[in-house]
This record gives structure tokens, sequence and C-alpha cells, in this order.
């Protein structure tokens, strides 16, 4: 879609599809609508920065080996500026009941009692999903559920100066994007631990007057999810005699 529309292939980092998808009438709609209804339907995320790139994470991108792409630490000189990392817990996304319902197939719906209990019954939004079976739909409700039934305890920033941090710390600031899986390390007696494992949500530069230059970044908690799938070459381990099911 992206080429069609004239977008420069140096400026798009895309994830392998994991969703056949079905026919559409492209001139019903125009390009940024079309990959958004195309992302929504294989459960990815896009996002685009300032300049126009673009970036495409499949639902899959946290699962498994999800490598660190960059530390930081006081004692490497790339430590944030950013001094109060307490720790707070956000119940705002709680969701105990998740639906899926498959575009072309069936609608499942699982839901953590024990998460009710606490906190009352909670339904998120329905998720339309295009997976190849209603099976697929039932664990991607239940891998949901998983990171929605409990809050999260969130460190939301950490802001570093690389003008003022010698020439380590540019290259590990000027190269993170959405998505990437980040560690600081050495952290002050203020946050949840000694090092804190986040995925990067955003990326802001603020270059003031020409004199500093400040890069904040937003934190989620790296939820990395763990996942086997029988006879599958990437997901899974072929002919293993206890692999009975799906996941």
């Amino acid at each position: 879609i992206l080429r069609f529309a004239g977008w420069p292939d140096e400026d798009t980092r895309l994830d392998a599809g994991l969703t056949t998808l079905m026919a559409r009438e492209w001139s019903q709609t125009n390009a940024l609508a079309l990959i958004q209804d195309t992302v929504a339907y294989g459960g990815g995320h896009v996002v685009m920065d300032a300049r126009g790139s673009v970036r495409f994470l499949n639902r899959h991108r946290f699962v498994n080996e999800v490598p660190t792409v960059a530390e930081y630490r006081a004692s490497d000189n790339t430590e944030a500026e950013h001094a109060d990392f307490s720790p707070w817990v956000d119940d705002s996304g709680v969701a105990n009941v998740v639906e899926v319902a498959r575009i072309g197939g069936g609608t499942v719906q699982v839901s953590d009692a024990a998460s009710i209990a606490r906190f009352g019954r909670i339904k998120g939004e329905a998720i339309p999903l295009g997976a190849d079976t209603d099976a697929e739909s039932l664990i991607h409700a239940q891998w949901q559920l998983s990171r929605t039934a409990e809050p999260l305890v969130r460190v939301d920033t950490a802001k570093w100066r690389p003008d003022t941090a010698g020439g380590d710390l540019w290259p590990l600031i000027l190269s993170r994007e959405f998505g990437d899986r980040v560690l600081l390390g050495e952290l002050p007696t203020t946050a949840p631990s000694d090092e804190l494992d986040m995925i990067v949500g955003r990326v802001a530069h603020v270059w003031e007057n020409g004199a500093t230059w400040e890069t904040p970044l937003t934190l989620e908690p790296a939820q990395i999810d763990q996942m086997g799938v029988c006879d599958h070459p990437v997901y899974g381990i072929a002919d293993d005699p206890l692999c009975v099911a799906g996941y």
C-alpha cells in the first residue's frame, strides 16, 4: 500500500504480515485508512514519526525472542537525566473480559475471575481479528487478557541530555523508535528496582534555542510473551511428541 502511495522504501520498516487479507475495493477509501484497516485486521500496530518514517509491528512482535537494543547506565555515562523514577499503579487500562471476533468466523470471550472480584466486571472493546481459525482467536483473546486483567506498575518517562553526555549517548538516542526494548540500569532507590526492562512507546526530541537537546522517551513495561506452536517453523518444535496442544 505504501509503495502504491509513493512512499519511499527507505522510510519504512515493516514486520512480516501474519494474516491473509480479504479482497478490498481500494477506490472506496484512501491510503491511510486502508493501512489502518489492514493493520487492525491483522492485530498489529503502525506508527509514523514526524519526518514520515513508517513502522509496522505485527501481532507477534513481542513474543519469545525480543532483543534489548540499548542499555542506559551511569557507569557508561548514558544514564537518564530524569531523576523521578517513582512507580505508580495504573488501573485505567484494566479489562478483565476480552472478546475477539474473527472476521468471517465466530466470536470468543474470556474473563479473569480474580480481576473481576477485585475491580468488578470491565469489558474491553471487541477486537476484530483476521485469524485463520477460531482457535487462534481464542489464543489472541487469552493473550490480551493476560496483559489487561491486572493494572500495570509504571514509570512513564525518562529523559536524556545527549548534548551534555559526550559522544557515547548520541547513537543510543537518535536510533530509538517505537517498539524498541531498552534496559535502564543502575537506577536510584526511588525506582521500583535496580533495572527497568521497558518498551519505547514514544520518542520526542526537544531542541531549545539551539543550545539544549533533550530526548524524553515514553516507556511501557516490557511484557514479553512466550509462545510455542506445534509444527511451526518459527514458534514451535516440529515433530515433538509432547506437542499435543496448539500453544
